[in-house]
């Protein structure tokens, strides 16, 4: 039975109407919408994957560039310390404090392969001597480490200083000759040979050629500067022993040299304060020295006084000392090790006056970052 034309316009209208709907209401490109056909569908998953894909590459890309530029940039450039405006970095003070750790241990294991003399009790006394501080050194080199690259910016700020005192700047700038050997030292230190061993043992530790070598010209600065200040030392000096009591409070301190001037011995005066907490006294024996090792106020004094005499209350950092002369040995030539402590000591002196005007400003918080 054929259809009415009202019925066949009905059925054309709705189609229409259909599609109509279909194309006002494109789905999104996750919305897997059911009136999708299959390719639709399939379309919609590629473009869901590939954003997908984009998104978690960009946010690795973040993350990843963050996590560089915190270990890679900004860290390494943190600020150990500053020295008249100096930074020096993280990074530099890691290098160093690396170099300083494999220093002491090559020292170490050449200490411990050398085996002492069997029958030398007192050879295997010192090399276990050796080896304690050695060890202790190695435990101490993080904060040694930045101590010593504060001191060599310091030496090296007060260089003009020292010129205009009338030092020649050849006396204390290294010389191409000194360089070589310091190097040549190293390499002996470090147990290599080759410059491309000692290239190889830099890489480990991450220092860099220039940044070794500056290590070098400052550790060689020093020694210029130590000797440039030992220059008058006399190796034959007058010496002499003495005995120190020293108090915390100066009420203590006048009340022992009455004692003594009283008839009292040293020794019974002495385990006297000892015993009272609030003396807060120590004494220590001086064997034979020389001028300069010892501090000014005990020097000033025993270097000018007679065999057992006895010195006033002397202030000396904060405490009070009394001091007595035991005897004033002639001149006599130091000993190797009284030449190195008393250079030494000239150094130190100097260098914690110019300490005392540099504007030094540490962060450890930066060291343990």
């Amino acid at each position: 039975m054929p259809l009415s034309p009202l019925f066949s316009a009905r059925g054309s209208t709705s189609s229409k109407a259909r599609r109509r709907t279909r194309s006002f209401h494109k789905p999104l490109i996750f919305n897997f919408d059911p009136a999708l056909t299959r390719a639709e569908r399939e379309q919609r998953r590629t473009q869901w994957v590939v954003a997908l894909s984009i998104l978690t590459f960009v946010v690795v890309l973040i993350v990843g560039g963050i996590g560089f530029y915190i270990n890679d940039i900004r860290t390494p450039r943190l600020p150990v310390a500053e020295v008249n405006g100096y930074v020096i970095q993280r990074s530099t003070w890691q290098h160093y404090e690396a170099l300083l750790q494999l220093e002491i241990n090559q020292q170490l294991q050449q200490i411990q392969t050398s085996q002492p003399p069997t029958t030398s009790s007192t050879a295997a006394a010192q090399q276990q001597a050796k080896v304690s501080q050695l060890q202790q050194q190695l435990q101490g080199a993080t904060q040694q480490a930045a101590n010593d690259l504060i001191d060599f910016r310091i030496v090296q700020d007060s260089l003009p200083v020292l010129e205009k005192s009338g030092a020649p700047a050849s006396a204390l700038v290294p010389s191409k000759k000194q360089l070589q050997d310091a190097l040549a030292t190293e390499k002996e230190l470090l147990g290599v040979t080759t410059q491309q061993q000692l290239n190889g043992t830099l890489s480990k530790i991450g220092m860099s050629q220039a940044g070794f070598h500056q290590i070098l010209v400052d550790r060689q600065t020093i020694a210029n500067v130590k000797a440039y200040l030992n220059r008058n030392l006399q190796e034959v000096q007058l010496q002499v022993s003495a005995r120190v009591m020293t108090f915390g409070s100066k009420a203590s301190a006048d009340k022992a040299l009455a004692e003594l001037h009283q008839g009292q011995s040293w020794g019974q005066v002495n385990l006297q304060f000892a015993k009272d907490p609030s003396a807060n006294e120590t004494s220590r024996t001086v064997a034979w020295t020389p001028a300069a090792l010892q501090d000014k106020v005990f020097d000033t004094f025993a270097f000018h006084a007679k065999p057992l005499q006895i010195s006033s209350v002397l202030p000396d950092n904060g405490a009070f000392d009394i001091i007595q002369v035991i005897d004033v040995g002639p001149a006599r030539p130091l000993t190797p090790t009284q030449v190195s402590d008393v250079k030494q000591k000239i150094y130190s002196d100097w260098l914690a006056q110019q300490s005392q005007h540099a504007k030094v400003q540490r962060y450890p918080e930066n060291m343990t970052a």
